[in-house]
């Protein structure tokens, strides 16, 4: 601020001096020359007299009015580095974390867990929802629904989730190859994701549905996994429990069991229907061994009219409200 008032008040000094120059010398011979104009004596009094007043204000006049304003500035400036110093000797004396306290944050960041079963026994997780996880063989970050409620503790690895129709379950090979949909609705893991992971141990497979007339019910499998190849074959043991399923469950019937069954699409027929395409009929991606035998769990959504192998179906050929389909490491 010192820097801005003296050079204001030097320029006001300059244009007085220059207005009493000017007085002095106007008319044929100069303000002593113009004896008939008093008006002008009286002006060039003026002037002269606030020029004396600028010389003599402040301290010591004009130039001493700068030199305290200067000095004023040079003090700000001593304060301030005086009070840089003294914050940089409060923080030295301050505590410090220790560094094992960082490295042990690093340490646990960089730990990867493969599923949810492992987010929910880190403790990294303990709520049903989308979590980060990474595949165990080709180390991808891949997001993943978890529950971590069903069966007593949770710990399930969601791949098939669907409960008001909003994703369209009718596509190509590719999409189920890679997955479709969003986590926290509707959606599908994808094929390689769930080879990969169930590739790494010994995992359960769950299947819970819920019917139009609100009844609901699960099946549990052991040994499930997706053999290696790019058919996505799958290996299903014997049924664990179950509630409210038929005979015609994924392994009630030997003719219409997925066991042993390649991943089929409308554009990657390789089911055993021989003469048909199965996605086609079914309207849907699947195991598929026969094409009618009941199990359509990614066929149309709604409530037909008339029983309909196009349809979501689970153990019977009454359409589903709702079905999620998840896999645990035992």
């Amino acid at each position: 601020m010192a820097g801005e008032i003296a050079p204001a008040i030097r320029l006001k000094h300059k244009a007085v001096t220059l207005t009493n120059a000017k007085l002095t010398d106007s008319g044929a011979h100069g303000l002593h020359g113009l004896y008939i104009a008093p008006a002008l004596r009286r002006k060039h009094k003026a002037v002269t007299l606030t020029n004396a007043k600028l010389m003599d204000s402040g301290a010591h006049g004009l130039n001493g009015l700068y030199v305290h304003l200067t000095v004023t500035r040079h003090g700000l400036e001593l304060a301030t580095i005086q009070h840089r110093y003294m914050a940089g000797e409060i923080a030295m004396a301050l505590p410090r974390k220790p560094k094992v306290v960082t490295h042990l944050h690093v340490k646990i960041a960089m730990v990867k867990m493969k599923d949810c079963l492992e987010l929910l026994s880190s403790g990294a997780a303990l709520l049903s929802g989308v979590y980060t996880i990474t595949t165990p063989l080709n180390h991808t970050k891949i997001q993943v629904y978890c529950d971590m409620v069903t069966d007593g503790g949770g710990g399930w690895t969601v791949f098939q989730r669907r409960f008001n129709g909003s994703v369209d379950f009718y596509r190509n090979f590719s999409e189920y190859e890679n997955g479709f949909g969003q986590k926290d609705g509707e959606h599908w893991l994808g094929l390689k994701y769930i080879q990969e992971i169930t590739s790494s141990g010994d995992y359960q497979v769950r299947v819970d549905f819920k019917r139009w007339n609100g009844a609901k019910g699960y099946d549990v499998y052991k040994n499930f996994s997706l053999q290696p190849g790019t058919d996505y074959t799958m290996n299903i043991g014997s049924r664990l429990k179950s509630l409210d399923v038929s005979a015609n469950s994924l392994i009630g019937n030997p003719w219409y069991s997925p066991a042993g069954c390649a991943f089929s699409t409308y554009d990657h027929d390789v089911d055993k229907g021989y003469d048909r395409n199965c996605a086609v009929l079914c309207r849907g991606g699947w195991w598929y061994n026969g094409c009618h035998d009941g199990i359509n769990p990614n066929g149309r959504y709604g409530r037909p009219q008339s029983p309909s192998t196009e349809y979501m179906l689970y153990g019977s050929f009454d359409a589903l409200a709702a079905i999620t389909m998840m896999f645990k490491q035992t």
